[in-house]
């Protein structure tokens, strides 16, 4: 079966909830947090292979800020990073060669420890977003019944939906590979379970398949509808202006697409 790092965690979460939670009798939290855990390190893990090493390393090791968060965040960073190049050594003698390869990370705002923390922030809260709306289709949990404390009224999303989903603080997910794992609720084999997830990755016979090292990791964006105007008349209008995509003529009984906003025929066979 494939490597954990080269599926889709959530995707992962969603088939256990369906099999293994009820064949095991297993709690579904307990396999929210894991799976959560999968993303981070496995987000972190690509990056690695995608970043420059030596900017990488860099960027790790030099810790220059003072930011406890940060500190955190590079230690997981780094532990994620040394493990994968450990495993690389003992199976092939050598550690892969990424240098230059993926100009992606070789510009502003995606060259810092700063800017990679907030990166892999980015893939938490896409993750949670999604795990809220499946809890709440699989299992009825009703989050808009949730009261956040005083305290962090004001505190962003990831906050908010770690909170109403009982996670650890992201922060707290990153101490998992570090000196502070015990003190953030992380048992002592969690080390040995991510080095599993790792080991499985880099000796996987069929290593990246099709895809592109840089491609095992999906954009952390939303996905939206198109924004409309807010009159229907401009819609009309720029209805009259188009032509049918297919035919070159005149459009029939036009529609719009709210995916990718072409506006086509939708009563003849031209654009079905």
């Amino acid at each position: 079966y494939p490597p954990l790092l080269s599926l889709d965690p959530f995707t992962f979460l969603v088939e256990c909830a369906y099999g293994l939670v009820p064949a095991y009798n297993a709690e579904i939290s307990h396999m929210l947090r894991l799976c959560y855990l999968a993303e981070l390190v496995k987000v972190v893990f690509h990056m690695g292979r995608n970043v420059p090493f030596s900017m990488w390393i860099e960027g790790l090791a030099g810790k220059q800020s003072q930011d406890p968060a940060m500190i955190n965040f590079a230690s997981f960073a780094l532990a994620i990073t040394k493990c994968g190049m450990e495993l690389e050594v003992a199976n092939f003698g050598k550690t892969s060669d990424n240098e230059g390869e993926n100009k992606g990370f070789q510009q502003p705002g995606v060259d810092t420890l700063e800017s990679w923390y907030t990166f892999v922030k980015k893939y938490a809260l896409t993750f949670l977003r999604k795990s809220v709306v499946f809890l709440y289709v699989k299992y009825g949990v009703d989050f808009n019944s949730h009261i956040s404390s005083s305290q962090d009224a004001d505190s962003d999303e990831l906050d908010r939906l770690t909170d109403a989903l009982r996670l650890p603080s992201f922060d707290e997910m990153c101490a998992s590979m570090t000196e502070n794992a015990i003190a953030c609720g992380w048992p002592m084999t969690t080390y040995d379970l991510v080095s599993g997830w790792i080991k499985h990755q880099v000796v996987w016979p069929n290593g990246y398949g099709d895809m592109s090292q840089s491609a095992l990791v999906s954009h952390p964006g939303i996905f939206e509808l198109i924004g409309l105007p807010k009159t229907y008349d401009t819609l009309i209008e720029e209805s009259i202006r188009r032509k049918c995509p297919s035919t070159g003529k005149d459009l029939t009984d036009p529609v719009i697409c709210l995916f990718c906003g072409e506006i086509f025929c939708s009563q003849s066979n031209c654009c079905q």
